[in-house]
């Protein structure tokens, strides 16, 4: 009896255990489905953060596990716990979230800035003249390794701090690049100015045509156009540079209506404006034929022009100019005389440049200064290259004559105002 109840105790003890072993619920076995991150690519700068998010999939599943984050080269971007990567270094890392046996990856490209900019478009400068350009960079400040080079260092140079030397006249395209990122500024080297020169809207001038300038004209000739001219030189003391011819030109009378005048201008400006010198010239080499006087003729002849009693004899070609004169886009700079009608000087400088004794009577083919410009005008689009025409100019002979000069052979001689067959260019002193 005492073995029986033993026997029977142990073995109720023995399987109990076992009984609700048995019964126990096996562990949940988690299987994730897919990882997302909200975004494929990151583009960062040097120093900068971008938060990522990694979503796990199926959703029942999402908060049963936890996402790892690692970064394929932390000397360009590291990876927090949390997702949140900050930019090192430039390059490109691969930053990978993981769940489970699933895995997503983004692209992180670091740069060192966002944008890159020199502020001028373009700067002019005389030769061993200085300037240090200005830098704009996002981010505003910690953007290393900028390189700055010139293109041309006989023009000029440039430090690795953006300072600028002029060295010789022309043209040198000063560049800034970095990471991919680059910018750059034309920096145009003057000097003294040149027959040929391109004249710009600004008041400078250069033997290279600069692209980002207006030109307005050209330089034929170079010396003080106020040496010969009193109203010139009292109107505008500081015009003792050279002269400039306009890039258009147009056919025009000198005065259509000259024989019902019956007088010469010069003789209305003697009497009713002393103010200037007359227009109307001899031939004799002390004569204003042989001077640089086309302002003076051009004030003179407005003066003329304006006189309400003269409103039937106006002088055609200075009528032309004022219409020249509302023309925008060839507007002459501050400080320059302003466009006039040349003398007969002036256009003898314009087709053979300076020469000894009288104009008079001159004829030539060898006119080096008309090829000179002619070329000039050939790289211009609004430019028109000097017909084989006779050119008219503000000097008077008399009553029914004024003075023309043939951009053919170089001949200065007389033409009958009402003439039709003469061309018309102005110049400006600056």
């Amino acid at each position: 009896m005492k073995i029986g109840r033993f026997l029977l105790y142990v073995s109720v003890s023995v399987l109990m255990p076992l009984m609700f072993q048995g019964c126990a619920e096996p562990e949940e076995m988690i299987v994730v489905g897919d990882v997302v991150v909200d975004t494929d690519m990151a583009q960062l700068c040097k120093g900068e953060t971008q938060q990522l998010t990694a979503t796990v999939y199926p959703e029942d599943v999402a908060g049963k596990v936890d996402v790892e984050w690692f970064s394929s080269d932390e000397s360009v971007a590291t990876v927090s716990p949390d997702g949140l990567v900050t930019a090192i270094a430039s390059g490109r890392a691969f930053v990978t979230a993981g769940a489970g046996n699933e895995f997503a990856t983004v692209i992180v490209d670091v740069r060192v800035a966002d944008s890159l900019a020199i502020t001028e478009e373009y700067v002019t400068l005389e030769v061993g003249e200085d300037i240090s350009l200005t830098l704009e960079t996002v981010p505003a400040t910690g953007v290393e390794g900028i390189v700055w080079s010139s293109s041309d260092e006989s023009v000029a140079t440039v430090t690795q701090d953006g300072a600028v030397s002029s060295v010789g006249k022309g043209i040198a395209v000063v560049r800034i690049s970095v990471d991919g990122l680059s910018d750059s500024c034309e920096v145009y080297v003057v000097g003294e100015p040149e027959v040929g020169d391109f004249y710009y809207s600004d008041g400078t001038y250069s033997g290279e045509l600069f692209s980002k300038k207006d030109a307005i004209g050209v330089v034929f000739w170079v010396g003080d156009p106020t040496a010969d001219d009193p109203t010139l030189r009292r109107d505008f003391p500081g015009c003792t540079h050279g002269l400039v011819v306009s890039l258009i030109e147009e056919a025009s009378t000198w005065q259509s209506n000259y024989r019902s005048f019956n007088s010469t201008v010069g003789e209305w400006v003697s009497e009713n404006a002393p103010e200037y010198m007359s227009p109307t010239t001899g031939v004799e080499l002390e004569d204003n034929l042989n001077k640089i006087v086309g302002y003076n003729n051009t004030q003179a002849i407005k003066a003329f022009n304006s006189d309400y009693d003269n409103i039937g004899y106006k002088v055609d070609m200075v009528k032309r100019l004022q219409f020249f004169l509302g023309n925008k886009e060839f507007a002459a700079p501050e400080g320059t005389s302003g466009w006039y009608v040349p003398s007969a000087k002036e256009l003898t400088l314009m087709i053979v440049g300076d020469m000894e004794g009288n104009i008079n009577g001159l004829y030539t083919n060898d006119l080096p200064v008309r090829d000179i410009l002619n070329e000039s005008f050939s790289q211009l689009i609004l430019a028109d290259q000097f017909s084989p025409e006779l050119y008219w100019c503000s000097s008077e002979y008399d009553a029914q004559n004024a003075f023309c000069v043939g951009f053919y052979n170089g001949l200065v001689a007389y033409n009958t105002k009402g003439a039709m067959n003469c061309m018309l260019r102005y110049v400006l002193a600056f």
